[in-house]
């Protein structure tokens, strides 16, 4: 196994108690841990509508919440599990301005959706109930094995694959044991929710708000017109028809914007920073960074200071485009 440095980002926020998330695992793996982490008693707040490049799952330890997908939302309580696909737009909170706390763990590869199918997840059972509470004990150990390992890939993959399989083996035990519910969904429509509509402006919305919030994931033009059930081809062509750039223009300019921001208000190295913003290659981005700007990324560092850039600089270069109405949505890195 070639060995590499893991890139990821370890802190406390407020009540979220302990998250890592790695970014540059090879998600072509058979089963890669990408992120976990573990909040207690946290106040009502609603994730700001994602897409994600791997499955991820929540374990309620207590409180309850709502799963919104954009034509189903599902109730959710403690011992609980929701589950979100890849690619799948989604948001959730806690429920009347209560608290709720929970473990999650975010997964890929090939034995992640075979995990997934037999555990008895489906596009329309995505909330199980378990009762085996050794369940919260196994993700306790597998955050505290991620922040052991985090700078040992080797160690990583082997102790993190076992606490998986293990939470999995225990979960099938109860399906097998017929202990394991699901929820069915309130079938509704949550285009208002996610700003979806049927003008040209509310798509061109949505796909800058989506770019804006997920431009670190592994996002590409083919995903966005996925996640939004349009053609490829229409949308790019209503996208560039509206702002007079193409998508891909857009999504680029928008990274760049995000890694000059974080080279002058964090102390992340080049190679992070690269990753963070989407860009899986740093030698790729710092050509194209070197291009948009006209200095390398270290260059830019060492020449600017905060003062000098206006971190509330639009990376959308001006183009007027009504956004929906998200500012009271709490904006996480999960």
């Amino acid at each position: 196994m070639a060995m590499q440095s893991l890139i990821k980002i370890d802190r406390n926020h407020n009540e979220l108690e302990r998250f890592i998330h790695f970014y540059n695992v090879n998600r072509n793996q058979n089963l890669v841990l990408i992120q976990t982490g573990c909040q207690n008693n946290c106040h009502s707040m609603q994730i700001r509508p994602r897409v994600r490049d791997h499955y991820l799952l929540h374990f309620v330890i207590s409180g309850s919440g709502c799963l919104h997908l954009q034509n189903a939302s599902y109730p959710v309580n403690a011992n609980e599990c929701f589950l979100i696909y890849p690619n799948e737009l989604s948001s959730y909170h806690s429920i009347d301005g209560g608290t709720w706390g929970y473990y999650w763990i975010g997964i890929a590869g090939e034995f992640a959706k075979e995990l997934i199918a037999r555990a008895g997840f489906q596009s329309d059972r995505q909330v199980m109930h378990f009762t085996n509470l050794a369940v919260f004990d196994t993700l306790k150990q597998l955050v505290d094995t991620a922040m052991l390992y985090q700078n040992d890939i080797y160690g990583l993959e082997l102790t993190s694959n076992s606490l998986i399989y293990h939470l999995f083996a225990i979960l099938y035990a109860e399906k097998k044991e017929e202990r394991l519910s699901f929820h069915a969904p309130i079938v509704e429509d949550n285009s208002t929710l996610f700003g979806l509509g049927s003008s040209s402006r509310q798509w061109v919305s949505t796909v800058i708000t989506l770019i804006q919030d997920n431009y670190g994931e592994n996002l590409r033009v083919d995903n966005i017109a996925d996640t939004l059930h349009l053609n490829r081809s229409y949308l790019s062509a209503l996208f560039k028809q509206e702002t007079g750039i193409s998508i891909k223009q857009y999504l680029s300019s928008y990274r760049i914007e995000a890694a000059k921001n974080k080279l002058l208000k964090t102390g992340r190295s080049i190679t992070e920073i690269s990753y963070q913003c989407g860009f899986k290659d740093p030698l790729y981005f710092s050509r194209i960074f070197k291009e948009k700007v006209g200095c390398s990324p270290s260059e830019f560092r060492q020449s600017s200071s905060f003062d000098a850039y206006d971190s509330r600089q639009e990376a959308d270069g001006g183009i007027d485009i009504e956004r929906p109405p998200y500012d009271d949505f709490f904006i996480a890195y999960l």
